[in-house]
This record gives C-alpha cells, structure tokens and sequence, in this order.
C-alpha cells in the first residue's frame, strides 16, 4: 500500500508492540499511521524539519527534535507536550528514550550525548562527550544498549543507564555513518560505512558479521528486524532491498520508488518492510508474498 505525503519524509519508525508508524517530514509534522488501516491517527507539531523521532518501548510516549533546536515529548493518547524544550549548548541531532520511559538521551552536534528527565525539563548528566558531530544514534528496544556514531569514524556502544563503553569500533575518518540501527536485544547493529557499503556489526566484539554491496548509489538507510536475521537497505537509487544477515546475500529487490529513498524500516512482526522516500511517498511491502 501506498500513501502520499505533502512533505519529503525524513524518518520512520514502526512501533515494537503495535500496527503505528510514526512518520516525520520536512514541514516540521509527525504523524502517527496506523500500517493496517492506512490512516493517520494523530498529528504532533515542531517548529522545523524533524531531524530524529522515536517510539518509548510501550507505545505510550513519542520523542522528537527538529531542525530549530527543540527537543518534545508527547503521550501518545494526548495532545499537549509533556515536555518542550527549546535551545541546548548545540544543536540537537539524534533523540532516543531508554525502556523504562524515564530518560531521554539526545545527540548535539558538539559531540555531547546528553541524558533528560521524559516528563519535564531537568537535564541529568553527560553520558559521553567527544569532540566530533553525532551522525546517527539507536537505543535497542530492550534499553540496554546505545549506538552513537560519530563524524570522525567511530562507533561507540554504551550501556543505556550507566554510559559505561562496551566497545569502539573505528571506520575510516569522514565517512559519516548513516542509517544506524541496532536489533531488539542490542547484539547486532547496523550501518553504512562508506557511502555505499552497509554492514552489520556484532555489538559485543565490533566484528562485522554481514556485507550487502558496495551498491550502485548512496545508501541513506538501514534497518534490522528484531532478531537482526534480515536487514532492509535503501538510498539515492530509489530502490529498497532485503537481505540476509547469516549469509549477507540479497533476498529481495522491491520496485523502484519514484525519489530517493531516505528511511526504511521493518514492522515489530516481521511481516511487513516500510519505505519513505524524499517525495513524500510511504510504501508498505509484504514480506510474505
């Protein structure tokens, strides 16, 4: 199924216990969308692009930061905020929400990887500082682990709660690292490491377990379902692939979209991948035709 927006999409993210997808675009909007029924549910409002949305583990919370610096939280079955900030020491690029819904952690482009209090403003602490832009941040679904990726090449896995490294993993310095990912349990992560090659890592010893390319375009996205068995790619080509982790081999090409594709992501049972693309179009794909 196919469904237009007005706005290029520039996130994506489907809910672990539920049918919801929160779609984010370019006009400073996020929609909650229900996948099975194709309709949008409930609208939230920024005041820019929206740079980074998350789910909280229990479907009841959504985080957001956007373009001009602001940092949201809403109930999902509510309208106004539950907290909205607005201004930090730099610019917030990455938002995530630990399982417990008590802390937030935001990425800046200082390099500063920052813990909130969910509900109200307080800050709480540092949890890692590096002087080099976050390009990318994943919280796995059961909270236990951080991703960060930086600009100068590194990937830090961190412990949630205590900010404590579990290991680095160093690409080449530039390379951004975009489309970061980690499986519901946190034991395997996904990310492009040059532009066009995605590769998923095992997050306890930083070895790559799976190639897919290098591919024809830019690759902007990737995402693992929950057990990190397949992984979903898609960038400048316009086309969304599936592949297969054990053995890093493509198991699927889907049809081209009609722009870039920006976001892919999978549904919590794995029975459906989800595209959006920078001309506003949200495809569900079934996976089990």
């Amino acid at each position: 199924h196919e469904v237009a927006f007005q706005s290029p999409i520039t996130q994506l993210r489907a809910h672990d216990g539920g049918q919801q997808v929160l779609v984010a675009t370019a006009d400073g909007l996020l929609r909650v969308w229900n996948e099975i029924t194709y309709r949008v549910e409930r609208i939230f409002h920024l005041e820019d692009t929206i740079a980074d949305c998350q789910w909280s583990p229990d479907g009841s919370l959504v985080v957001a930061v956007d373009k001009s610096n602001v940092r949201a939280v809403w109930a999902v079955d509510g309208g106004n905020p539950l907290s909205y900030v607005k201004g930090a020491q730099s610019v917030f690029t990455e938002i995530a929400i630990t399982s417990d819904n008590v802390n937030i952690i935001t990425a800046e482009l200082n390099g500063a990887l920052r813990t909130w209090m969910a509900q109200g403003d307080p800050f709480r602490r540092v949890v890692d500082e590096v002087p080099s832009p976050t390009t990318a941040l994943a919280v796995a679904r059961n909270g236990g682990i951080t991703a960060v990726a930086r600009k100068d090449g590194s990937i830090r896995f961190l412990a949630s709660e205590t900010g404590a490294w579990i290991r680095e993993v160093q690409r080449q310095p530039g390379h951004t690292g975009t489309g970061l990912c980690l499986n519901a349990t946190g034991t395997r992560a996904g990310i492009v490491v040059d532009e066009f090659t995605p590769v998923v890592l095992a997050t306890d010893t930083g070895d790559a377990i799976a190639q897919f390319g290098p591919q024809p375009g830019y690759v902007l996205a990737i995402a693992l379902d929950a057990e990190g068995e397949r992984a979903l790619t898609g960038g400048w080509d316009g086309v969304p692939r599936l592949w297969d982790v054990a053995t890093g081999t493509l198991l699927h090409t889907f049809s081209v979209q009609e722009n870039t594709v920006c976001e892919v992501a999978f549904s919590p049972d794995g029975r459906f991948a989800l595209s959006g693309s920078t001309s506003g179009m949200a495809i569900v794909w079934n996976l089990e035709d």
